[in-house]
């Protein structure tokens, strides 16, 4: 038997998840972000964000995760058969868990890195995007991740303008911590780890000059690329990273021990 099963299946043990092809009870928590505008973007050329300029962007109402999706609910994808179900995937995410004989997330059985409560990492972007699918939620839009990161008024940092290593888990020679372990840190519509802990990839291609477009109302991104968006910074970025406009991008492939995700939903 393959080994990387075996661990799969004896961390699945004590995490007392159940197999099963039903619908799933996953207790997602998802926080409304009600219809409305909101700045987007940022004025400050000089900060090397690849989010100027800042403009009015207006979103339909939608749900996005409290919380970062954690080791506890990608396990139940594992056990009710995400990976050997092709209905979740994209065709290119298909591809490539099948030539990659890719089963769990990257670092699934790694110490420090499989607490039932820490967000999953090690997720290329193939893999939240079928999560989501699966869990019947879908990943954010940047829009809908910067507007939920930020609220309606442009601030810089999910709690206002100046950072504070009292709200934030980054710089960090260590790993992630448990999602919400920094409550003074939440953004105004209430999520927690929106800065800092794990990169979270959202639906978008990744475009450099996407802002500078007409973005208009519910802007879903680039209909092509090759790269996808990450935001939010992880335990090991820098002070930089942390600001709600910072963009990022990785090739959907990707799958390090920084990079997360949280899902979004409609509100209909």
């Amino acid at each position: 038997m393959n080994i990387r099963w075996i661990l799969c299946t004896l961390l699945l043990s004590n995490l007392a998840v159940c197999n099963s092809e039903k619908t799933p009870n996953l207790d997602i928590e998802m926080v409304l972000v009600p219809a409305g505008e909101f700045l987007m973007g940022s004025s400050r050329t000089d900060e090397n964000t690849n989010s100027s300029p800042e403009r009015v962007v207006f979103l339909d109402a939608y749900q996005i995760g409290r919380y970062e999706v954690t080791n506890q609910q990608y396990s139940q994808f594992i056990m009710a058969g995400g990976y050997r179900n092709r209905e979740f995937w994209t065709p290119e995410g298909w591809r490539f868990i099948t030539k990659n004989q890719i089963v769990t997330p990257a670092v699934w059985s790694l110490i420090g890195f499989n607490d039932p409560n820490q967000p999953a990492v090690g997720i290329s972007w193939y893999e939240a995007a079928a999560f989501a699918k699966w869990a019947g939620k879908r990943l954010p839009t940047e829009a809908e991740w910067e507007k939920a990161a930020r609220g309606a008024d442009g601030r810089k940092y999910p709690w206002g303008q100046d950072i504070s290593v009292s709200k934030v888990h980054y710089k960090a020679i260590a790993r992630p911590l448990r999602v919400g372990s920094y409550p003074e840190g939440k953004s105004p519509y209430g999520l927690y780890d929106v800065a800092g802990n794990v990169w979270e990839w959202v639906g978008d291609w990744y475009d450099p000059n996407y802002y500078e477009r007409n973005l208009g109302t519910n802007p879903q991104g680039p209909q092509k690329g090759t790269v996808r968006v990450m935001r939010g910074g992880g335990w090991d970025s820098n002070r930089r990273h942390m600001q709600c406009v910072y963009r990022h991008c990785e090739k959907p492939a990707w799958r390090r021990l920084n990079t997360g995700f949280r899902v979004a939903d409609n509100t209909d």
